[in-house]
């Protein structure tokens, strides 16, 4: 399992790609909550950086809105729904459900919050992040502001709305860094020099690691499951492949990752025609070069060349490289094979899931023209039955949790009253 701060970095690179202005403006809301927090009495660091954590994440129900609509648009939107689904998502895969509930806040105002039944800590919490978010939302909304005219603007807001303590720890901060303001690298280096030491469980990194994945396969109703069945048909391969317990990891963080880049491209392509014109077909392509700009510097070799090489044919006839059966290890085939197989046995918006019998004969078939390592063609075949049958359970499992996500954030929808975001 990768690291905390690793996890973090390739976070924020992926959403930076999916939208600069949105990961940005998510590093400054959370740094500015574990700045003020900090000075709090009664939080502990470790609640502050579990809280300055889910923070980071806090607008990620924005990547399941229009990815079209301006950023300050959706933030602005009237339903307010994306506070909503993010709290969903956080309280369901996220390693901190308890802290995930200010997320849902974040858009109101103090008397909801106050009647909101949270403990008073995390009602503090949810205020300070109503607060920070409306003030960098200003600066995201007009550049040309100073932290002090940002100040002067939140001070302005109604006092029914935004919560006066709030309002002045904001404006604290914002006088006490006017004078030397910091670049967006410097406070990401903070952030992330903090925020990276965290004593996170496995489970609490694996739920890290999948809040990202799941992020990226929920924007599109045909990926839902993909990166959980392309792990769990990666993993299943390299163990009847005879991979020691070393290269099993590396196959197993090399296909969680391996469609990272997918992040940035937009949805008409992902849920587009087969096949896609030349030009989108190109932009599709590139998802294996921005996955390896992800993953830079933030994984093993091993994993990388796994991430990024899930593309390569053992032919050459593959992308972005042209790399053969002299340049793949096999590793990096099982998770190109667990790849295509994923992709057969699962719904696609130009085809049904395959049934088994049309899965194996198109894997003979790749397989007879030398496009797959023999010995993972081999291992696929011999364990046809036992292998769909996987995919199946993983598939209904990921729909599974979309559903519940998704039967909640409408069910809180239904009760939402909406009002104007900017009350001046």
């Amino acid at each position: 399992m990768l690291r905390c701060d690793q996890l973090l970095t390739i976070a924020i690179r992926t959403l930076q790609r999916m939208n600069l202005q949105f990961a940005d403006h998510a590093v400054r809301v959370a740094y500015g909550l574990m700045r003020i927090l900090d000075g709090e009495p009664g939080f502990s660091q470790e609640e502050v950086d579990r809280l300055a954590c889910t923070a980071l994440f806090h607008d990620i129900g924005l990547l399941h809105d229009d990815e079209d609509a301006d950023m300050l648009q959706r933030e602005s939107a009237a339903e307010w729904a994306h506070p909503r689904y993010a709290y969903v998502y956080l309280k369901r895969l996220g390693p901190f459900p308890q802290e995930a509930t200010i997320i849902r806040y974040h858009h109101s105002g103090s008397l909801e919050i106050e009647d909101s039944g949270l403990p008073d800590h995390l009602k503090l919490a949810a205020n300070y992040l109503l607060a920070l978010d409306t003030f960098d939302l200003f600066r995201v909304n007009d550049p040309s502001l100073t932290l002090e005219e940002a100040a002067g603007l939140l001070e302005e807001l109604e006092p029914e709305r935004y919560d006066r303590r709030a309002v002045e720890a904001v404006v604290d901060l914002a006088h006490a860094a006017s004078g030397n303001p910091w670049t967006q690298e410097q406070v990401w280096e903070k952030l992330l020099g903090r925020l990276g030491e965290m004593p996170l469980t496995s489970g609490q990194l694996g739920d890290l690691f999948h809040v990202l994945m799941s992020a990226i396969d929920f924007r599109n109703h045909f990926t839902v499951a993909h990166s959980f069945v392309a792990e769990h048909v990666s993993d299943l391969l390299a163990g009847w492949c005879g991979l020691d317990s070393a290269g099993r990891e590396d196959v197993h963080l090399g296909s969680v990752l391996h469609d990272l880049g997918k992040a940035a491209i937009p949805a008409r392509i992902l849920d587009g025609p087969h096949p896609l014109p030349a030009k989108d077909w190109e932009i599709m392509k590139s998802h294996v070069v921005l996955t390896g700009e992800i993953l830079h510097g933030c994984v093993s070799e091993a994993v990388y060349r796994i991430a990024v090489r899930h593309h390569e044919s053992w032919d050459v006839q593959g992308y972005p490289l042209g790399l053969g059966k002299a340049d793949l290890t096999l590793p990096e085939c099982i998770v190109h094979a667990a790849d295509i197989f994923s992709a057969l046995s699962e719904a696609r918006s130009y085809k049904p899931p395959y049934p088994l019998t049309e899965v194996v004969e198109i894997i003979q078939g790749l397989n007879a023209q030398g496009k797959l390592h023999p010995q993972v063609a081999a291992a696929i075949l011999a364990h046809q039955e036992e292998l769909y049958a996987q995919v199946q359970q993983v598939t209904a499992q990921a729909w599974q949790i979309h559903e519940e996500i998704s039967r909640e954030f409408l069910a809180m929808a239904r009760g939402t009253v909406r009002r104007p975001y900017f009350a001046v």
